[in-house]
């Protein structure tokens, strides 16, 4: 066999392990961040459906949660915050239904006054 052959399949054999040893590394890195990222759900959904369609699965709630319109709250609306969920969660001992209706519109209520900022 020509010498000028020989070369030319040792450099693409080469290429395609350094190619096959990116495409890895780049798919544990991932793994890692996306275990990182959702924690137990992740290895609930690694059983139910596989690594491949899990991983899948993640990415694309990950892509769904970039695109939203999340923004951190002030000092002021989280004491808010906290002050209606306990009055909601003191009324759910004596009346369940009530509290959990309340606490949907009020939840609804502060998800709106988030988007309008």
């Amino acid at each position: 066999m020509d010498p000028r052959a020989e070369t030319a399949i040792v450099i693409v054999i080469a290429i395609i392990a350094v190619l096959t040893i990116i495409w890895l590394l780049a798919r544990r890195q991932r793994t890692t961040r996306l275990r990182g990222r959702f924690g137990q759900e992740y290895g609930r959904i690694m059983r139910e459906l596989g690594t491949r369609r899990a991983e899948a699965v993640l990415l694309d709630r990950e892509k769904h949660v970039y695109k939203l319109s999340i923004r951190g709250s002030a000092a002021d609306e989280l004491e808010q915050f906290v002050t209606e969920w306990r009055t909601v969660e003191t009324r759910f001992v004596d009346d369940p239904q009530e509290a959990v209706s309340q606490a949907d519109a009020w939840s609804t209520a502060s998800c709106r006054r988030g988007d309008t900022r």
